[in-house]
């Protein structure tokens, strides 16, 4: 399944714009895949974008906002959202929650 999820990122995304995936450890019988989400797009490539601000609880001591000055903004494409499936795989029942 990991492979088939880098197969979908390479096919949508230049190979030059992503790095490699790493399978970085096992969860009970699954492959962990590690993934990241850059917190900002330099101003120059979301010309016209609605630039966001950072909430509490991802910033909660303004780090994150001090580092943007003038070169980089936080947009809508910048949001990290984490997910989470508990269930069976025996029966393929999940209950996913999203943050």
């Amino acid at each position: 399944m990991i492979p088939d999820i880098a197969a979908l990122f390479t096919r949508a995304i230049s190979k030059d714009r992503i790095q490699p995936n790493a399978i970085v450890g096992d969860l009970d019988d699954f492959s962990i895949l590690n993934v990241s989400n850059r917190y900002f797009t330099p101003r120059k490539d979301a010309q016209n974008v609605k630039e966001l601000t950072f909430t509490h609880d991802v910033d909660p001591h303004r780090n994150l906002t001090r580092l943007l000055g003038s070169a980089h903004v936080h947009i809508k494409e910048n949001t990290v959202s984490y997910h989470e499936c508990v269930g069976d795989a025996k029966y393929a029942t999940f209950i996913c929650s999203f943050n």
